[in-house]
């Protein structure tokens, strides 16, 4: 919250990598349109997919230390939007609004906490991951 406060160039790469670190759509299904080798398995043609998302956020492969939350790492490749001719359309127009959304919380409310961890709740559903509720103490700003 300081770093963000200080700096409000992060604002976007701060979305970026909760997108990345929460996945909040953990798969999506696709169908094979020829078959596949991939690591000495064959995927037939028409077969469906389950892409793990939320897993390929976190491949140490790609991301530098992908279990730690990092709002100034860049390049942030991650693929809760999708990826390619596949990506969803609107995926600018959701970092914005979220990043307008940070800022106006940031701006707002003062020394912004969480009540206790314990107190987090997040859905249950595998498909979409999210919180159910986040108790905060804060201070409205003059």
């Amino acid at each position: 919250m300081r770093l963000l406060s200080n700096d409000p160039t992060l604002f976007n790469s701060t979305i970026e990598e909760c997108l990345r670190f929460e996945c909040p759509g953990q798969y999506i299904k696709r169908i094979a349109l020829d078959d596949i080798a991939l690591n000495g398995i064959t995927i037939k043609k028409g077969s469906v997919i389950n892409l793990i998302i939320g897993a390929a956020n976190r491949d140490p492969e790609i991301f530098n230390n992908p279990n730690i939350f990092d709002i100034k790492r860049n390049p942030n490749p991650h693929l809760s939007f999708g990826h390619g001719h596949r990506r969803c359309m609107g995926f600018r127009f959701a970092i914005d609004i979220a990043s307008i959304g940070l800022k106006t919380l940031i701006h707002n409310f003062g020394d912004l906490s969480l009540k206790s961890e314990k107190n987090v709740e997040w859905e249950t559903s595998f498909r979409v991951h999210g919180i159910k509720s986040l108790p905060l103490f804060f201070e409205i700003l003059p």
